[in-house]
C-alpha cells in the first residue's frame, strides 16, 4: 500500500463528537484543478443539460481564485456557474479550474443531513462532470488542492447576549471588563491555521462577528476549513482526504468552542 495512503486511513476514526443542534448552515466539497483549456461557455450549457432536471436554475457569479481564469484568446475574464437545485438547498458551482458542490439552509428550519449525506452527490456530481469532459474531448483534470468547509451561525441569544461574552462561545478568545479604557468592542475577529497530519494540508478556523442577513440579527460566523490533497489526486484518495478533513473540522469544532454551550444549546450527544 502506497505509504501516504496507508498514514491517512490510520489517521481517519468513526468515534467523532455528533450535536443534535449544530449551528452548521453550509458546508462545501471543492476541488481545484488545471485550468481545462477547452472547456468554453456554451459546454458549461451542455453540461447544464444533464443535471438541469436536478438542478433547474442557472446564475452567474464572480470567479474564484487568486488567479481568475480568462479566455486564453480574448484575455477576458471567465465567470463562475451556479446550478441549483429546486429548493435552493444544493448547489454546484463550476468554473474552467474547479468545481463545487454545496449544501445550505434556506429557510433556517433545514436539518443538517449530515457529512456522508453531502458527499455522496459531490460525488456523484464530480464524477459526471469527469465523465462529460472524457466524452467531448475536454481533457483530464489534474488536480492542484481539495477543499472542505464548515460555516456555523452562532446567533445571539443563544449563548451569547454581547460580543463581551465571547469566550463563553471560544474556549481561547475572550475579553476582560474590568478596569478597562476601552469599551466593549464593536466586532471581534479571530483566526487560526493549523497543519494536518503529515503533509494532507493545513486547517483554517475564522471567527468574526456580523449580522443575519434574513432579519439583521446579530451572530458570529464561525467557519473551519481544510485545504490540501494528502499526496495522491486519484478518487479513492481525494474521498480519504474528505474523509480526514471531516474528522479534523469536526474535532477542531469540539475542541475551540466552549463545553457549555456544546452542552446546552448545541446538545452535544
Amino acid at each position: 500500500m502506497y505509504k501516504k495512503e496507508k498514514i491517512m486511513k490510520q489517521q481517519i476514526s468513526r468515534n467523532l463528537p455528533s450535536y443534535k443542534t449544530p449551528p452548521v448552515i453550509e458546508v462545501v466539497f471543492g476541488v481545484f484543478f488545471q485550468k481545462l483549456e477547452a472547456l468554453k461557455i456554451p459546454h458549461f450549457g451542455l453540461f447544464w443539460q444533464k443535471i438541469r432536471k436536478e438542478f433547474p436554475e442557472c446564475v452567474h457569479a464572480a470567479p474564484l481564485g487568486i488567479t481568475l481564469p480568462t479566455d486564453s484568446e480574448t484575455s477576458l475574464p471567465l465567470p463562475r456557474i451556479w446550478f441549483v437545485n429546486k429548493n435552493e438547498i444544493n448547489l454546484i458551482q463550476l468554473q474552467t479550474d474547479c468545481f463545487f458542490f454545496n449544501w445550505r439552509k434556506v429557510t433556517g428550519a433545514e436539518e443538517y443531513p449530515r457529512y456522508s449525506d453531502v458527499k455522496k452527490p459531490f460525488e456523484k456530481y464530480h464524477n459526471l462532470f469527469i465523465k462529460f469532459l472524457q466524452e467531448n474531448n475536454l481533457g483530464e483534470i489534474s488536480y492542484k488542492h481539495c477543499e472542505l468547509t464548515y460555516i456555523n451561525h452562532i446567533c445571539k441569544d443563544n449563548g451569547w447576549n454581547s460580543i463581551a461574552d465571547i469566550s463563553q462561545i471560544m474556549r481561547d478568545v475572550s475579553w476582560n471588563k474590568k478596569d478597562r479604557f476601552l469599551p466593549e468592542p464593536k466586532t471581534i475577529q479571530w483566526l487560526s491555521i493549523f497543519p494536518l497530519p503529515e503533509d494532507f494540508g493545513e486547517l483554517k478556523v475564522s471567527l468574526k462577528h456580523g449580522i443575519r442577513r434574513t432579519d439583521n440579527h446579530p451572530l458570529f460566523v464561525l467557519e473551519i476549513s481544510t485545504k490540501g490533497l494528502g499526496g495522491g489526486d486519484n478518487p479513492e484518495r481525494i474521498s480519504e482526504w474528505f474523509d480526514l478533513s471531516h474528522e479534523w473540522i469536526v474535532k477542531a469544532f469540539a475542541d475551540v468552542t466552549n463545553s457549555e454551550i456544546q452542552k446546552k444549546i448545541w446538545r452535544r450527544q
